[in-house]
């Protein structure tokens, strides 16, 4: 009995470690690629105010 919930335990915190991994590294992708984003609008919004 305590190693059947001992094994469920541990598969499920495993899951849900493997599931939040990858939520956290897709919102990691999408700020990092919203951040170049803004980064190269500035660099564009300065290159045409100078010219």
């Amino acid at each position: 009995m305590c190693f059947i919930i001992n094994f469920l335990l541990n598969y499920f915190t495993t899951k849900f470690n493997t599931l939040y991994i990858k939520i956290f590294s897709y919102f990691n992708i999408v700020h990092i690629k919203n951040a170049y984003y803004i980064l190269l609008l500035k660099i564009f919004k300065i290159h045409n105010s100078y010219g």
